[in-house]
């Protein structure tokens, strides 16, 4: 195939050419570098402003899902208005992200029927899916750390070098937490040899006895834990923090989601239950959240004293009474100019911008929507329907988008084998 020219990129975009068709003459442009060359698509949405915010979501949450820290690899090179190009170099994701497509990619039907994988995805589909372990088991875990998830809370830890050493932990008694069914936690902070930070909530279902976050300078048990490493970035002379989410049970084992009965979305992203990463980037508009009402504080003020021997107490005040919300101030800082060099957005704006992705892409999927997924017009699907109809039995769902109604989208999901099957006999008439 010879070699085209990025106008002609431009010309074929202009002319609704599947971003697929640009995608194979861009990545064999780049010669050799191509194999690492993979590609996301921004077609999906319906308007301009859509495939900006979803473009912008791209550049900050991807880089978010690799231990590499030099941002300049790692933000997406724009082919054409529809197409976005990544180097998996860049993000140490050579093996682990063929595996996710080939296991998890749900719009190449024909490729994962043979194990294969695709090169060219939907944008819409990696930031909404690939951050929910619900929706892709455990992918967004194998591009992190190369393959090689972690199982614990420990692991977690090693992984993102963390100073565990007791002197230098600081602990806060959060008396008034946002997400818990109780309002008691304890919140925890660690330096780590990353130059970043690791913090650590820890949730009961019932804080009580041992379970207490006011058992001060005893160690507390808790039910489930969410755990966040602020992991530096940098580019372009400047440096930041992404967030990287974890969340365990009581034992220290990863959980995909945390149960309602301890902690609540209430944003209700996709359920009541807590899913690691995506409820987490809807809930943490500032970055880390702040610090509410210091239950330790709260305890002295009102004339009460910790009985303990002096190491103890060494040790109570050097923890409770430590400046972690000094702390939390720098590092959301840091993440604020992680974004800012990411996409430009602030913390609360990005938020707000994942939000609508992950709604945009959950919302009902009508046959406009429907037929643009499947490169064609709403009135070329309405009648390669038809065609089919008459000849072959249409299913339930696709028998519903061609009287003009909807259907959900794990609904499309499961008919989209089906529908590629419609498109193709209807152009092949």
């Amino acid at each position: 195939m010879r070699m085209l020219t990025s106008a002609l990129l431009l010309t074929l975009a202009a002319l609704g050419i599947n971003p697929a068709e640009a995608a194979s003459i861009d990545r064999e442009k780049l010669g050799a570098d191509g194999h690492y060359a993979y590609y996301l698509t921004l077609d999906s949405q319906r308007s301009p402003e859509a495939k900006e915010r979803l473009a912008k979501q791209v550049r900050s949450k991807l880089p978010a899902l690799s231990s590499k820290s030099y941002l300049g690899d790692q933000l997406p090179v724009r082919v054409n208005d529809d197409l976005l190009r990544i180097d998996t170099r860049g993000y140490g994701w050579e093996a682990s992200l063929p595996f996710v497509l080939a296991r998890e990619y749900p719009y190449r039907p024909d490729l994962k029927a043979r194990g294969l994988y695709p090169y060219t995805v939907r944008a819409d589909w990696f930031v909404a899916c690939v951050l929910d372990p619900i929706q892709t088991g455990d992918s967004q875990y194998r591009l992190l750390y190369g393959n090689k998830p972690p199982k614990t809370t420990g692991e977690f830890r090693a992984f993102w070098k963390a100073n565990q050493d007791p002197q230098f932990l600081y602990q806060f008694h959060e008396a008034q937490s946002g997400v818990g069914v109780n309002p008691d936690r304890n919140v925890l902070q660690f330096d780590t040899a990353t130059r970043g930070s690791l913090y650590a909530t820890q949730d009961s279902e019932n804080p009580v006895g041992e379970r207490d976050p006011g058992n001060y300078g005893k160690q507390l048990k808790f039910d489930a834990g969410e755990e966040i490493a602020m992991a530096p970035v940098q580019y372009a002379g400047e440096s930041g923090l992404k967030m990287v989410f974890w969340l365990a049970n009581g034992k220290g084992e990863r959980q995909e989601f945390a149960p309602a009965r301890i902690v609540t979305d209430h944003n209700q992203i996709r359920s009541s239950e807590i899913r690691n990463t995506v409820s987490c980037y809807v809930c943490h508009v500032e970055g880390l959240r702040p610090l509410n009402v210091n239950g330790f504080k709260a305890y002295i003020e009102q004339g009460s004293r910790v009985a303990a021997d002096k190491h103890t107490q060494r040790l109570i005040d050097q923890q409770y009474q430590s400046g972690m919300a000094q702390q939390i101030e720098a590092d959301n800082r840091l993440y604020a100019k992680y974004l800012e060099m990411a996409n430009g957005l602030t913390p609360a704006q990005d938020a707000k911008a994942f939000e609508a992705v992950v709604r945009g892409y959950d919302a009902k999927v009508t046959r406009e929507q429907a037929a643009r997924e499947l490169y064609m017009t709403e009135d070329e699907f309405r009648l390669a329907l038809g065609y089919y109809s008459a000849k072959y039995s249409l299913s339930r769902r696709l028998a519903d988008l061609a009287e003009g109604g909807s259907v959900s989208r794990q609904q499309w999901v499961g008919e989209y084998g089906l529908a590629q099957v419609v498109k193709a006999k209807w152009e092949a008439r």
